[in-house]
């Protein structure tokens, strides 16, 4: 509904629980796509939503695919606290320089058009775009199947709490520009299928362990498939191991479960796997990458 200048957004999610609201809303993983549009007057494409749901407490968000209308595949993580100190590149431990608080934070990271590479996106606190973290190829599994980053967290909590409504108020906008906005909001999450991922059965993650979510792009899957999301299982090798300060009682290969993400439009589908490791995670949360 319209309020004046400003374009009032409510996106329902049954599946939650509670309301974000305010610079919240606007800042957390669900509604971060919608800054391209707010502030740049770009279209947003086309958006679909990962949840996570532990053995107990709220469901969790793991973060927001976008595919742009220049091919490009964005993925905005379900991280509240996105300073993150820590990536691990192949089988190398990196560490980027120390930053002042609240300088610097993680905004997305974008997949190129040609699936070959992909980098992290930092933005500081005007919102100007600065790529700290190098680029990052994608691997080859087989003919359709590419690895493209995996995200290791300490536990459940690391990832944001699902709410069952989210507000975004936009910028202040023209009453003919702001039925402009919506109309492309509203088309950017047509038709999509939110996928929600859990541990393996009879799988629960305790002291002294960390799950590790990996993303897969994968060219055989269409949107007609997106009908008939569920949820997979069997054994996986790791393919980049985070950066860790303590690992003990590594078996290889190790249960996992997956799911499907489709984003309408988009040839193909993201899979995305879960498993858990024991050991001492580096950081709260960490991105890793061939």
């Amino acid at each position: 509904m319209l309020n004046s200048d400003v374009l009032e957004i409510s996106f329902k999610l049954p599946i939650g629980k509670g309301t974000v609201s305010g610079q919240d809303a606007r800042s957390c993983s669900l509604g971060r796509a919608l800054n391209i549009l707010f502030e740049f007057g770009k279209p947003i494409g086309r958006i679909n939503c990962i949840f996570f749901k532990p053995q107990s407490g709220p469901l969790r968000t793991l973060g927001t695919l976008c595919h742009t209308p220049g091919r490009q595949v964005l993925f905005f993580p379900g991280i509240p606290i996105r300073r993150l100190s820590w990536f691990t590149r192949r089988e190398d431990k990196t560490k980027r320089p120390e930053l002042p608080p609240l300088v610097q934070y993680l905004d997305h990271i974008t997949l190129e058009p040609d699936f070959s590479r992909w980098h992290a996106t930092l933005l500081t606190g005007h919102r100007v775009k600065e790529i700290k973290i190098p680029k990052w190829r994608t691997r080859k599994i087989n003919e359709n199947l590419l690895f493209w980053f995996s995200l290791s967290v300490r536990d459940p909590s690391v990832l944001e709490a699902t709410p069952r409504e989210l507000l975004i108020q936009s910028p202040p906008v023209s009453p003919k520009y702001s039925t402009t906005m919506m109309t492309l909001i509203m088309e950017a999450r047509e038709n999509s299928v939110f996928s929600i991922l859990s541990l393996p059965e009879n799988t629960t993650l305790s002291t002294n362990e960390f799950a590790t979510f990996e993303f897969y792009i994968d060219r055989t899957a269409s949107h007609s498939d997106a009908k008939r999301i569920e949820l997979k299982t069997g054994l996986v090798t790791p393919i980049s191991p985070p950066a860790v300060d303590e690992m003990s009682g590594i078996v290889n290969p190790i249960p996992y479960r997956s799911c499907d993400a489709f984003i309408p439009g988009f040839q193909g589908c993201f899979t995305v796997s879960i498993y858990k490791t024991t050991g001492k995670l580096a950081e709260a949360a960490i991105f890793s990458g061939y």
